[in-house]
């Protein structure tokens, strides 16, 4: 037997198939990824400007101020992921390759292929989130150069030598990973998503912490 021809799995029929666009969650998704790095980057900014949170609001507990506002960001993050999840796995399920190749290998075999790539991913995204954490610590992954709380140089090593926005990048990972095991169209969109408004977050959090070192380093000299 041969396998089917490309054309006839991956056609504007099938793919419309494999897409749910009716299903609430999945604008509330679009917008969470949105709201995420906006919220978090308009707050750091001002904390920055005006010093709100840790003079106003902690009276002066800087630290206090910068692990809260990482426990909102964390927390953002999990309600984030937990509608992707939802949603992802109410969409219908697109199985192009699977179709395709069935005539010729068992689809167990092809399956356990696709969920296997999909679990290298999941480690390699989870390798690069977590290894950024290791690096910056907890203070300097919830952003605590807004706060005041500067490193003492520039941090080079693994996985920043490989990726300059190593947090975002294996977020984005995670999420295309999730969207091939579940097989869903709608899954890696907001993958894609999440890559390209984390490196427009990335582009504007690397300048304005640029300069910051810049402005204390200033300070220093004077």
């Amino acid at each position: 037997m041969e396998a089917r021809k490309f054309s006839e799995v991956m056609n504007f029929e099938e793919i419309k198939k494999g897409i749910n666009l009716d299903d609430p969650l999945v604008y509330l998704v679009f917008a969470h990824v949105i709201f995420n790095p906006l919220m978090w980057n308009i707050v750091a900014r001002t904390e920055y400007k005006t010093k709100f949170l840790s003079r106003g609001i902690f009276r002066g507990h800087a630290k206090a101020a910068c692990i809260v506002n990482g426990i909102i960001i964390f927390v953002l993050g999990l309600t984030r992921d937990y509608i992707y999840n939802q949603m992802i796995s109410a969409q219908p399920r697109f199985t192009p390759i699977e179709n395709m190749l069935e005539p010729i290998y068992k689809r167990e075999t092809i399956e356990l292929i696709i969920n296997i790539l999909a679990g290298v991913l999941l480690v390699i995204g989870n390798t690069l989130v977590f290894g950024a954490y290791y690096r910056l610590g907890l203070i300097g992954t919830y952003l605590g150069d807004y706060f005041g709380f500067l490193l003492p140089e520039k941090v080079t090593g693994f996985p920043f030598n490989v990726s300059s926005c190593p947090m975002y990048d294996g977020s984005s990972i995670n999420f295309l990973a999730f969207a091939i095991y579940n097989r869903s169209i709608v899954g890696g969109a907001v993958a894609l998503f999440v890559y390209i408004c984390y490196h427009v977050a990335c582009i504007f959090e690397d300048s304005f912490t640029e300069k910051i070192y810049a402005e204390a380093d200033a300070k220093k000299q004077n």
